[in-house]
C-alpha cells in the first residue's frame, strides 16, 4: 500500500509524544513524503523524528503546553495560520486549543481567535489541527459551548466550535488533529475528522479522479473515500 508514485503521498503525523522519544518507529521504514506534527511533542521528540528521518520536509502546529516558539530550533516549519503545498495538496494549519483556563499563553485561544486563524487557511484542501472540531449536537449543526451550564471556561477537550462551523462553511477533504490522546475517525458532513495520537503513517492516493485516504491505526489499510459519507469510529 505505502509505495512511491505520482498518485500517492505518504503522510507521517506525530501528534501528543509529550517529550517521549519514539526508537525504531514502525512507520520509519516506509517512504515519506512530508512530515506533520500536531502538536505537544516536545523537542526531544520532534527532534528525534527529524533526525530518524533527515532530507523530510516537515511542518507543524503547536500543542496548548508548547512554547511560543515551538519549532524554532529544528527545520520544522509552524504553519499555524498559513498554508503550505504538498503535492499538489494544500494543508492549511491551526495551533493550540480553546482557552480553559485564564493564564496567560499564546496557545489558548478563544472562539474569535480561532475563527480568525481558520479565515487565513480557508480554501486548504487539507487542515492540520492540535485540537479537534467540537462535535455537532445530536448530528445536527447546533454546538454545545461549555458543556456545564454557566462555567466560566470550557472543556479544554471539546474541541473548537469555529473548526466545526469552518467545516460546514467550507467542507474541506479532512482535518487531522492530535489533543485528545485517542486514534478515530469519523465523517463530519463531506469532511472526513482523524484523531492521531503518537505516530501514525497515512496514505493519500488518486483513484480515477477521486482520493482514498489509507491510515494505519491498529494496522488496518483500508481506503477511506474523501466525502464519501463512509465512516470508522
Amino acid at each position: 500500500m505505502f509505495f512511491g508514485g505520482k498518485n500517492k503521498t505518504n503522510v507521517l503525523f506525530v501528534s501528543d509524544m509529550h517529550g517521549d522519544i519514539p526508537e525504531n518507529n514502525y512507520y520509519f521504514r516506509f517512504p515519506i513524503d512530508v512530515i506533520f506534527f500536531l502538536g505537544d511533542n516536545g523537542e526531544a521528540a520532534v527532534n528525534q523524528v527529524l533526525e530518524a528521518l533527515p532530507g523530510i520536509p516537515a511542518y507543524g502546529v503547536a500543542g496548548n503546553h508548547d512554547y511560543d516558539n515551538t519549532y524554532g530550533n529544528s527545520r520544522a516549519l509552524d504553519i499555524h495560520g498559513q498554508r503550505v503545498k504538498v503535492k499538489g495538496m494544500t494543508f492549511g494549519g491551526i495551533g493550540g486549543c480553546i482557552r480553559y483556563k485564564g493564564t496567560d499563553s499564546r496557545w489558548l485561544l478563544t472562539e474569535e481567535e480561532a475563527a480568525g486563524v481558520l479565515g487565513k487557511v480557508s480554501g486548504a484542501d487539507f487542515i492540520i489541527s492540535h485540537s479537534p472540531p467540537t462535535r455537532r449536537i445530536g448530528g445536527g449543526k447546533g454546538y454545545n459551548a461549555c458543556h456545564d451550564e454557566g462555567c466560566q471556561y470550557p472543556d479544554p477537550h471539546r474541541g473548537f466550535i469555529e473548526l466545526g462551523r469552518f467545516l460546514d462553511r467550507h467542507s474541506p477533504k479532512a482535518v487531522f488533529h492530535g489533543h485528545l490522546h485517542k486514534t478515530y475517525s469519523y465523517m463530519h458532513g463531506n469532511t472526513l475528522v482523524k484523531g492521531v495520537y503518537g505516530i501514525e503513517l497515512v496514505c493519500f492516493e488518486k483513484i480515477f479522479g477521486q482520493l482514498a485516504v489509507y491510515y494505519t491505526d491498529c494496522k488496518i489499510f483500508e481506503p477511506v473515500l474523501v466525502g464519501s459519507g463512509k465512516e470508522r469510529g
